[in-house]
């Protein structure tokens, strides 16, 4: 059966933050962070998706996978693009990231928590800002694979390959580096290694010796045989991909899917992880790190 990659719009939303949902189920943080299952709200935590979705087609690099037939999404991606040291925020993206956080903030007030353990949110942010900021050196800044999310029923058919291609390929292109954070390393991180991923740390999330592991990998651009930079695929054109492969790409880990907390982050002049703005006390990241 064939599938389309194409750039998440409005109308994908619906679709995706249902993909989303789905592969996060058994997630090792989603479990984690949400270890009190009896309070969690899938309906907050789909309007925070929305929202995080909405900010991503005008500031991120998000692409869905649909049912070439169908057109129910089966697969996304959430890309964040580089910010190299000593580029400026401009005013369009303060804006928009003051206008996102107002939103995570009324959905916090409207619906709760939604189950989200706090406590272990601030231990996550704490790791993760450790990691990056020793992981992240390029000054040209890093692709950041947030989410990466094949539906249950559709993984093993390549999903997963052609929408890291989607952005991998632009990196090839610029000679940027790339950065993904994985909850799972088997078999997640083999998956990774064939798309260019090498670890680089694991990032432990320790709650009193309740523990989530974290996997962070890189990926160096890439060249042909030639020796040049790998051509570019159109970012707006949609292409179809068939059935090529059997390799299982599950889910992803650990992504944005941990419900609504604003933590936006970007590679400000050290070339290092500088946290936009950080509504950890109303909490807005969906987080869950897809790596499958």
């Amino acid at each position: 059966m064939a599938f389309t990659i194409s750039r998440l719009t409005e109308d994908d939303i619906p679709g995706a933050v249902n993909t989303i949902q789905e592969a996060f189920k058994e997630d090792p943080y989603n479990l984690w962070i949400y270890n009190d299952r009896s309070k969690l709200n899938l309906v907050r935590n789909s309007v925070s998706l929305g929202i995080r979705c909405r900010w991503g087609i005008r500031n991120g690099l998000f692409y869905v996978a649909k049912d070439s037939q169908s057109h129910r999404v089966l697969g996304v991606a959430m890309w964040l693009p580089p910010k190299s040291a000593g580029s400026p925020e401009t005013w369009a993206e303060w804006i928009d990231s003051w206008a996102m956080w107002a939103q995570q903030v009324g959905v916090n007030i409207w619906y709760g928590r939604g189950g989200l353990n706090v406590k272990r949110y601030y231990i996550w942010k704490d790791r993760q800002a450790e990691a990056q900021s020793n992981i992240w050196t390029d000054p040209q800044g890093y692709y950041f694979l947030n989410i990466m999310v094949v539906h249950p029923d559709a993984q093993g058919r390549g999903i997963g390959k052609a929408l890291a291609k989607e952005v991998t390929s632009i990196a090839d292109a610029e000679g940027k580096r790339c950065y993904l954070e994985s909850s799972r390393d088997v078999p997640n991180m083999k998956i990774y290694e064939t798309f260019g991923f090498h670890f680089e740390k694991k990032m432990v999330c320790d709650d009193e010796g309740d523990t989530c592991n974290i996997y962070c990998m890189t990926r160096e651009p890439q060249t042909d045989s030639k020796g040049s930079k790998k051509d570019v695929h159109g970012l707006d054109e949609p292409f179809c991909v068939n059935e090529l492969e059997n390799s299982s790409v599950p889910r992803l880990g650990m992504a944005w899917f941990v419900q609504s907390s604003l933590a936006l982050s970007v590679v400000r002049k050290s070339g290092k992880l500088s946290k936009i703005s950080e509504q950890t006390e109303n909490d807005w990241d969906n987080v869950q790190v897809p790596g499958r």
